[in-house]
């Protein structure tokens, strides 16, 4: 064999070799299915989007609506999620609708405190006590699991914190919606998020 030839030789076995040996004996990852880049791999800046804190309303309610992709978040995936499962986020983007959602209707009550008339006036079947209980410390959990590190600088006219205008390093959002459109589990009898 030429030197030439026994050089590529060496250099793909040793690619093969490397790739052998950096992935056997690691646990199955849902990067090597393309479902989360490297948290913090993307970089935005946060701004006020005032159509997802105003009370519903048909523009509030589509704007949330178009948070959840085909399936409502739902998937079914041969290798991570054989069986019907849901993405964290998706969950969580459920429970933070239905509290905005439970909180207008609360307002809108004059301080009555009629569960049902609550459940009537936000239309939402999943209004009730036990379910907002749920979703608070579902969202308590999941902030503190994300434990987003971004810096927030304090805004000196306020004296505090708006969370606005400051560059971040996030999850690439798209990219979680795409592939859980592409692996969504759909079922007839239930578009949304159960609990």
């Amino acid at each position: 064999m030429s030197v030439v030839l026994q050089l590529v030789y060496f250099i793909c076995t040793l690619s093969v070799g490397i790739s052998i040996g950096y992935t056997s004996g690691r646990p199955l990852t849902v990067d090597k299915y393309g479902l989360l880049g490297p948290s913090g791999a993307l970089l935005k800046t946060f701004h006020y989007n005032r159509t997802f804190s105003l009370p519903p309303n048909p523009t509030t309610n589509d704007a949330w609506d178009s948070l959840f992709p085909q399936g409502s978040g739902f998937i079914q995936h041969p290798a991570l999620a054989p069986n019907q499962s849901g993405i964290a986020v998706f969950h969580q983007l459920h429970c933070l609708n239905g509290l905005r959602k439970q909180y207008y209707a609360a307002l809108d009550q004059n301080r009555n405190n009629d569960t049902m008339e609550i459940e009537a006036r936000s239309g939402d079947g999943h209004v009730n006590p036990a379910h907002a209980r749920h979703c608070f410390d579902l969202i308590r959990q999941s902030l503190m699991c994300a434990a987003d590190t971004n810096i927030e600088p304090v805004n000196a006219d306020l004296g505090g914190i708006t969370g606005w205008g400051g560059e971040r390093k996030c999850r690439d959002f798209q990219s979680v919606f795409e592939w859980a459109g592409r692996w969504a589990y759909v079922d007839a009898d239930s578009d949304d998020m159960n609990q």
